[in-house]
């Protein structure tokens, strides 16, 4: 116990001295976050993305804490994500390899990115890992709950909620399964119930975020077996994954791992951050065949320790621009990040040629904050990169223009009344 300590203590160290600054989806949800609590007056709203994760922030947000306030709140969840791996780890193996299962996790660069940004993966699967412990201790519809909240957090935790059902409800019972269905469904028919006022659908979100994987996100689209080198690359000591699939005390983890790791692969965007969503099943699979001799594993412990750091990138610089207290339309969220303002977003649902001509007509009607690297064409449209030349072309005689880093960042004012 008192290594986990350790470990959770240098991870709180390592981001409060290297916080970063925020991300593209970081500054969306805690845009979504300040709409949410100020009735559409302030920040901005993309249906798209799940609600719980905003709810949060913007209650943080209503209580005076600050966007770095928000980091180190996210520092706190993902010190309680390693927490949950350890003691769900402790259900199926001893105390040093529970610890190991922590590490394997925490010594991830992947991870000591993402520990300071408001984001879904560790949270989701925080919740999630909490339902799992709850399943094993016996208390199906707590269990159910948290697996309710990890899905309204990020939608892909569907899978593993209905994957840790049906282990419920093996040998046909039906009462734990049950119990576990009506606490998944406590948190989620209020959600769909919202959806269905707002949208007039309530499955609304989940069809637009279907919609959106298949025309978004070929920046990083990568192939199907892309997830399996990307890990070993980060955490070596996963190959001990392999020999772990042996150990029958943990197949409940390695099935979860595995059909996360089908499901993810399939999807063409790939992204690092996502595999933290199956990494602590990985990781616990692991630890159960790490070796009994105590010096193999303090050897594994450094020398992923010393891997680790050079993969850890500096922090981006933040951008050159901000919206100030009056509201505009966008192209990055990360503008509206320290406003109260109402911002719209230029980039959503996606950026195309109709949407260029759309931005275009409204220069001088609108006020603007807009960079040519936020609103990239999709390969081969020829179509949209004549449109982004022509909006492009437009704010350059219209607006004033900051170049940073290779980026044109440009602030169009509205035009006064005549």
């Amino acid at each position: 116990m008192k290594w986990l300590l350790v470990l959770c203590a240098a991870v709180i160290l390592l981001g409060v001295l290297n916080p970063g600054n925020l991300f593209w989806d970081s500054a969306a949800y805690i845009g979504m976050g300040k709409w949410l609590y100020s009735d559409g007056a302030s920040g901005l709203w993309e249906p798209s993305r799940p609600v719980a994760l905003p709810l949060l922030l913007g209650a943080l947000w209503k209580l005076g804490v600050s966007p770095f306030g928000m980091q180190i709140f996210s520092l706190l969840v993902a010190v309680g994500f390693l927490a949950l791996v350890y003691f769900t780890a402790r259900e199926v193996m001893d105390e040093r390899r529970a610890v190991f299962a922590a590490f394997l996790v925490g010594a991830t660069a992947t991870f000591l990115v993402f520990s300071t940004q408001p984001m879904t993966e560790i949270l989701s699967t925080a919740l999630l890992l909490g339902g799992i412990l709850l399943a094993i201790k016996k208390h199906p519809f707590l269990a159910g709950t948290l697996a309710g909240l990890a899905f309204m957090t990020r939608f892909l935790q569907l899978i593993p909620a209905v994957i840790l059902g049906l282990w419920l409800w093996k040998g046909k019972r039906w009462n734990p399964a049950a119990f576990f269905a009506l606490g998944f469904l406590a948190p989620v028919m209020p959600y769909l119930i919202f959806n269905l006022v707002l949208y007039g659908q309530p499955f609304f979100p989940f069809l637009q975020q279907w919609q959106l994987t298949s025309q978004t996100g070929w920046l990083w689209h990568e192939p199907w077996f892309w997830y399996a080198p990307a890990l070993l690359f980060e955490n070596i000591a996963l190959l001990l994954f392999l020999p772990g699939l042996l150990k029958k005390r943990v197949r409940l983890f390695a099935l979860l791992g595995l059909l996360s790791l089908l499901v993810y692969s399939a999807i063409p965007q790939k992204e690092p951050r996502f595999f933290l969503a199956f990494l602590p099943y990985l990781a616990i699979v692991s630890a159960a065949a790490a070796p009994r001799n105590r010096v193999w594993i303090i050897a594994i412990i450094v020398l992923q320790t010393l891997l680790v750091f050079p993969l850890v990138p500096h922090a981006l610089p933040p951008p050159p621009i901000e919206m100030g207290e009056e509201a505009a339309l966008v192209s990055s969220p990360l503008y509206a990040v320290h406003s109260s303002a109402k911002a719209v977003p230029a980039y959503y649902p996606l950026f195309n040629a109709e949407r260029a001509r759309e931005l275009r007509g409204k220069i001088g009607k609108e006020r603007m904050l807009i960079s040519d690297c936020d609103l990239p064409c999709r390969p081969g449209d020829a179509a949209c990169e004549e449109e982004k030349g022509k909006l492009f072309s437009s704010l350059k005689t219209s607006s004033q223009m900051i170049e940073k880093d290779g980026c044109s960042y440009f602030i169009s004012l509205r035009n006064p009344p005549s």
